[in-house]
């Protein structure tokens, strides 16, 4: 028994996925802003350098450019707790000026895609929880992307790179052959008032 509780105790935790100091800085350069000054962000190297090229290698299950969840394979799993955890998510709601995140732990909207397939988007309330959308973030796993927002110049995205947007914002993701290979999380909020001109608007 001995033996057993000190192997357990063993065990090392897998490296974060993701650069929390990035995350941070970009706080803080957005911590003495006004509301109106808010507009979306592009986090370069969110990714640590090793995650991206692990994730980059990674091909989806099928030839759609899907990876249904119940196949995902164990990096995909941890990139998906990590963006859900509350580490990430306070200052997630602080770059973008939201209240109190709350994550998809259903992936009922977003996951992982490719460029030359069919975007995802999140309807005003999430089909499950009822939750209503106000942040979305996409994580290039593979490729490059140009990304074309309102409020921002045009973004060119490598693998590791982030866009952080409004869930409703009109964006469009370009990229050269072959396909870039996106992740793509929604978060919400319980609040209503958070999207109420979305939802009047759709």
């Amino acid at each position: 028994m001995q033996n057993q509780t000190m192997s357990a105790l063993s065990v090392k935790t897998p490296p974060l996925l993701l650069d929390n100091e990035r995350l941070r800085q970009c706080m803080r350069e957005r911590e003495n802003w006004q509301p109106a000054d808010y507009r979306p962000a592009v986090i370069d190297h969110l990714l640590k350098p090793a995650a991206a090229a692990a994730l980059a290698a990674l091909q989806p299950a099928s030839g759609d450019g899907v990876w249904p969840q119940q196949a995902w394979p164990d990096l995909l799993r941890q990139l998906h707790w990590e963006l859900c955890s509350s580490t990430n998510l306070r200052p997630l709601a602080k770059i973008m000026n939201k209240a109190a995140l709350l994550p998809d732990p259903f992936v009922a909207c977003g996951g992982m895609w490719a460029t030359d397939a069919a975007m995802p988007v999140s309807p005003p309330q999430h089909p499950v929880t009822q939750l209503f959308a106000v942040l979305r973030m996409d994580v290039v796993l593979s490729g490059h992307v140009v990304a074309t927002v309102a409020g921002i110049p045009a973004a060119n995205l490598s693998a590791g790179d982030v866009i952080l947007t409004d869930a409703d914002a009109a964006i469009a993701m370009t990229a050269d052959v072959p396909a870039a290979i996106l992740w793509t999380a929604f978060f919400y909020s319980p609040d209503p008032c958070c999207c109420r001109q979305r939802m009047e608007n759709s």
